[in-house]
């Protein structure tokens, strides 16, 4: 499974409560250093926590791909040795190749 998805969530994660952060406390108006401070300090908790959601994501996306492509599965390629009427006939069962259903 690839983590990069699941960086880039808690990446933007923090960063988003980095900033709310921010103004928050500077709209209340505390100190610019406690303000920095405390915006540091959510930002370092979320990250944490942003890669849990996103590794949590990926995993439900990366299943219900896995169990689309098993449900419907794409048909085999052509053989080098066989005719395409002979792979459409084996691809979807019943339906022979034009000659044989005209005849």
């Amino acid at each position: 499974m690839l983590t990069i998805p699941a960086k880039v969530i808690a990446s933007s994660f923090a960063l988003v409560a980095f900033a709310a952060a921010l103004l928050v406390g500077l709209r209340v108006g505390n100190p610019v250093t406690t303000v920095i401070y405390r915006a540091t300090l959510v930002m370092l908790l979320c990250w944490p926590v942003g890669f849990a959601i996103g590794r949590i994501g990926q995993h439900v996306v990366d299943r219900n791909i896995e169990t689309y492509k098993n449900e419907h599965p794409i048909p085999a390629d052509v053989e080098p040795n066989q005719t395409q009427d002979q792979a459409t006939q084996d691809a979807r069962p019943g339906l022979g190749s034009v000659t044989e259903r005209i005849a």
